[in-house]
């Protein structure tokens, strides 16, 4: 894998360069707040020129996002389901996350499976009502199993978020749909 490293000044000069009515500087790919020093110094820069700043997250680097969440104007939180991700629970790390993200403008994915299970949706809902019942849940089938009916459990899970929720989509996962990783 090759990459190059760039200084605060290198960024910025790229950043100038490209921002010609952009939305935002999007920070993403692999998992950004393992950046969070570099963060610190970086949106404070952005900032300075008004440029806004989006963070695409994982959702459970808490402590980083303590470190910079001044800096940023809007967050999308990706939210790990067990069932789906076949990970360990993180929802302690996603509520913590959550509590500190709640006073900016943020909207969070997760990834529905044929595996995903209800009681999983009913956590992310759970934890989504506790902060603000009006956070856009975005649920996203997953792209290999758009065959194997995977859509029909979002429109499931789409009535039960509903319930509870104002705002919920299904969408799918664009950057595979695109070719993008």
């Amino acid at each position: 894998m090759n990459f190059e490293e760039f200084d605060l000044e290198e960024v910025m000069f790229h950043i100038d360069r490209l921002n010609t009515k952009c939305h935002s500087v999007s920070f993403t790919g692999g998992e950004p707040l393992l950046q969070a020093d570099f963060l610190s110094e970086l949106l404070p820069a952005c900032k300075k020129k008004g440029i806004s700043t989006y963070l695409e997250t994982n959702g459970i680097c808490f402590r980083q996002l303590k470190k910079i969440i001044h800096d940023i104007d809007i967050i999308a939180m990706d939210m790990k389901m067990p069932s789906s991700a076949k990970c360990r629970p993180l929802w302690y790390e996603h509520k913590e996350f959550l509590q500190i993200a709640k006073n900016k403008e943020f909207f969070v994915k997760t990834v529905v499976s044929n595996d995903t299970q209800e009681e999983d949706i009913i956590k992310v809902v759970d934890l989504l009502e506790e902060v603000n019942e009006e956070v856009l849940l975005i649920l996203q089938p997953n792209t290999f199993e758009l065959s194997e009916g995977v859509i029909k459990k979002c429109y499931q899970f789409l009535n039960v978020s509903l319930n509870r929720l104002n705002q919920v989509r299904v969408m799918p996962q664009m950057h595979k749909l695109l070719g993008v990783r």
